[in-house]
């Protein structure tokens, strides 16, 4: 190690390596842990980088976007051989590449040519950078690792060959082991584009047990798209989801597409969601009983919290009707995965003492939410969805209630 560097720089340059490449603004949120750091914090971040720059450790880009202004900054080759001193990353070492406040850090001894930035997708990369800020300054996800697309590829094998699986990211909660991947959607990908790539997940899903299974899919999109379109766009993500992943992948895999102002909020919700079906079970049940509907029975199911119980209630003196109850966030699947699961088994469910003599209704859901919106983006494209899946998701627009609970 050849180059003098102070503690301070030594810090931005483990960032750097770390997220392969950031803007100034970037390093200065994670070194003062605040979404809009001082204006003297980030004029020391821009003085460290020139002292870097001149020790040929750091260069440098002009960002050309209409959404970033300045420059992105990455570890130069000897800068990344220099980094690895820095970091006592053994000769060909092989690491998971997770990073966390609980574990540290696991990278591999790579080359240069494979961690490089990629200038190529700059407006895509900060995008993806933006991510893994925002889950490192929310303080309900300290037990939360992540990785980049590097470490989360993965090869996998059909009787044709071998395919592979490249996510721009992988999330783990360490405390449950639930993992998530990471796609960053710059609105780019057309349909027909959007379903290749949820037929390569699903043909990744199919080598897994049930257990492997990744809890969902975070589609992070930028800030702009959350004023300009996002309901449109929700709709093309969507209806590729739903015609390219199998049935029995849609009741247990969530695809959750949300603007990177809200990403880190939804992904706390997402890995809490067990516990608030916990807290909330008394108000989901007295909802019913408000509405003098007398329960009857349960639908056992395997999916943990993945989907709630489907539940059979008593609608007058002669009625029953099956209800499907889920806490959900407002662009998410499992709204209508988890429905599709749900008419699956209340239709093969035996009648038993409890619905004897009662005519059924049919099928109904009531989704409770938190601090969203009370309605449903259902402006789908017929052409873009299976006809016997399009049949079945009008009735949730005909059926379904939704109620805001208070935290």
């Amino acid at each position: 190690m050849q180059q003098h560097t102070t503690k301070s720089e030594q810090i931005i340059l483990k960032l750097l390596h770390e997220f392969r490449g950031m803007t100034a603004l970037q390093i200065a949120q994670c070194i003062s842990s605040k979404e809009q750091p001082k204006i003297t914090q980030r004029s020391s971040i821009h003085n460290h980088l020139k002292r870097l720059k001149s020790k040929k450790l750091v260069s440098g880009k002009k960002i050309d976007s209409n959404t970033r202004t300045g420059s992105v900054y990455f570890l130069s080759s000897n800068g990344f051989n220099y980094v690895k001193d820095l970091l006592n990353i053994e000769f060909e070492k092989i690491g998971s590449g997770y990073t966390s406040k609980i574990l540290g850090d696991s990278f591999s001894d790579l080359s240069y040519e494979v961690y490089k930035t990629p200038l190529e997708q700059l407006n895509h990369h900060l995008l993806f950078v933006d991510s893994l800020i925002a889950i490192k300054l929310n303080e309900q996800l300290k037990a939360i690792q992540t990785r980049n697309s590097i470490y989360a590829s993965r090869l996998y094998f059909q009787q044709n060959g071998q395919r592979i699986l490249r996510p721009d990211g992988e999330i783990e909660d360490l405390e449950s082991g639930d993992t998530f991947f990471l796609e960053i959607d710059m609105g780019t990908e057309n349909y027909n584009q959007l379903l290749a790539k949820f037929e390569n997940y699903n043909e990744y899903f199919k080598t897994l047990s049930q257990s492997q299974l990744p809890m969902g899919i975070f589609f992070v999109t930028d800030s702009i798209k959350k004023a300009y379109g996002f309901n449109r766009r929700w709709m093309t993500v969507l209806s590729s989801f739903l015609s390219a992943i199998d049935a029995k992948f849609l009741e247990s895999v969530n695809l959750i597409m949300i603007p990177i102002d809200d990403f880190s909020e939804s992904l706390a919700f997402e890995v809490n969601k067990q516990n608030l079906y916990e807290n909330y079970h008394n108000n989901i049940f007295s909802t019913q009983t408000q509405n003098k509907n007398k329960f009857l029975a349960t639908i056992e199911h395997s999916h943990e919290y993945r989907d709630p119980n489907f539940y059979i209630y008593q609608i007058g003196k002669s009625n029953y009707q099956y209800v499907y109850i889920s806490i959900a966030q407002q662009f998410e699947s499992l709204v209508y995965g988890g429905y599709l699961n749900f008419v699956k088994l209340a239709n093969s469910n035996p009648q038993n003492e409890s619905t004897k003599n009662l005519s059924k209704l049919g099928y109904s859901q009531t989704i409770f939410r938190r601090n969203t919106s009370e309605h449903l983006p259902l402006n789908f494209a017929p052409e873009h969805i299976p006809n016997e899946i399009l049949a079945v998701l009008q009735t949730i627009q005909d059926n379904a209630k939704i109620i805001i609970l208070n935290d």
